[in-house]
């Protein structure tokens, strides 16, 4: 269980570039939980916490040194987190956090990362056929992009590889 609010643990993800700490997302709530040296125990940072969970686990993504997610608590309608270090913030827009309140099936969702020519971009997606839509955030220069294809529908990329000089999802 968490011990912030009320609330059980979705997932936990080891936050990059930062030491033994783990982000611990429940549904309402996150925590970060730090290992005690030497031993297999963690403990919750107790002067940390983010009043965003998770309402899509397949929409936490790790890059190089942050954690993104499609998060969602009691009082509010999904938006899009990030955190980098000790603190997360949400990165999406007012129109963008509009786009996500219209959406019917958040659980049925799925996000990544993704660099390209010193660009870092988040990618969600909304595969159910009431919602059908995809949007990136670009990092790099900070905006939004809908990549929803010609035929409004979403985009089928669920994660990336670099092999042979070549970019395939």
């Amino acid at each position: 269980t968490l011990q912030t609010k009320p609330d059980f643990a979705k997932a936990a993800i080891r936050i990059p570039s930062h030491g033994n700490n783990l982000l611990v997302l429940g549904t309402t709530v996150a925590e970060i939980w730090t290992n005690v040296a030497g031993l297999q125990i963690y403990q919750r940072q107790s002067s940390i916490n983010i009043d965003y969970g998770v309402a899509s686990v397949s929409t936490i993504a790790a890059s190089d040194d942050m954690v993104a997610w499609l998060g969602i608590n009691e009082k509010s309608s999904p938006a899009i987190m990030v955190m980098a270090g000790g603190q997360a913030q949400r990165i999406s827009t007012d129109g963008i956090d509009y786009l996500l309140s219209t959406v019917q099936h958040p659980d049925q969702s799925t996000a990544m990362f993704y660099r390209q020519d010193g660009h870092v971009f988040y990618i969600l997606t909304f595969f159910n056929v009431v919602d059908n839509f995809s949007i990136m955030f670009d990092f790099t220069t900070g905006k939004f992009f809908d990549i929803t294809d010609w035929d409004f529908t979403y985009h089928p990329a669920r994660q990336m590889a670099y092999f042979n000089n070549e970019i395939y999802f």
